[in-house]
């Protein structure tokens, strides 16, 4: 009796699963600008693009992979890839860094023991 095709082993043997994944992924996008543009909460767009664009060109390299493309494109996907993560970490750090709220200094055994602030050093009302 012949044997019948697995149909998950088929979708990941030729890549289309890549293909699932990139609609799902922007499905999500799409869910979470809505969200955001309906209740003002939430991940702004600005904030999704480089950090989804990542996770594109990684699914994109997967899929040239599982497909047998040229391993130039693979690598372009994966240089593309590495790109938009370098700018999602460069956003996220001048999104930190760059308020200009200085970094919180370390309690101290003094100031915990008082629970008063690090950086006061005065003593607490009332005393």
């Amino acid at each position: 009796m012949p044997r019948l095709p697995d149909p998950m082993s088929e979708l990941f043997a030729s890549g289309r699963i890549v293909g699932f994944i990139l609609a799902f992924m922007a499905l999500e996008a799409v869910v979470l600008i809505v969200y955001r543009r309906r209740t003002g909460r939430g991940v702004a767009p600005g904030e999704l693009v480089p950090n989804l664009l990542a996770g594109v060109f990684l699914l994109l390299a997967l899929g040239g992979a599982l497909s047998g493309a040229w391993w130039g494109w693979i690598a372009l996907a994966l240089a593309a890839s590495l790109a938009a993560h370098l700018a999602d970490l460069r956003r996220r750090a001048r999104s930190t860094i760059g308020e200009g709220t200085p970094p919180r200094a370390p309690r101290t055994q003094e100031s915990r023991r008082r629970g008063g602030d690090p950086l006061s050093t005065g003593s607490r009302p009332g005393k």
